[in-house]
């Protein structure tokens, strides 16, 4: 991944270097065939719960050439799913981890 990717996933100030120094150094690269191939569905899916949580923040997006959430988020919506935005950027753990807490307990309720 390049590294403006990093940075704009990442950015410098918001967290303490230390904790966004490690969490980079723990990023491994991840097999596009995960995006690719199909998978067999049971039907159980439709019984699941769903939500989707768009963080808001950040330039990824810029950094990535354009919104790699963006289809996501429009299926989710005309889905139906529970849609929650967070302002945070893509690791909102990281930048509001009580914010993305709250939001995880709403959901879950």
């Amino acid at each position: 991944m390049p590294a403006a990717l990093f940075d704009a996933l990442i950015p410098a100030g918001p967290v303490p270097e230390a904790v966004r120094q490690d969490y980079l150094d723990r990023i491994r690269a991840h097999p596009a065939a995960s995006f690719t191939e199909p998978i067999r569905l049971t039907g159980a899916l439709e019984s699941v719960p769903r939500a989707f949580v768009r963080c808001t923040a950040g330039g990824y997006a810029k950094e990535a050439g354009g919104d790699p959430v963006a289809a996501g988020a429009a299926h989710a919506l005309e889905a139906g799913w529970t849609f929650r935005e967070i302002n945070a950027p893509h690791d909102p753990q990281l930048f509001d981890a009580e914010g993305i807490a709250r939001l995880m307990i709403e959901l879950a309720d």
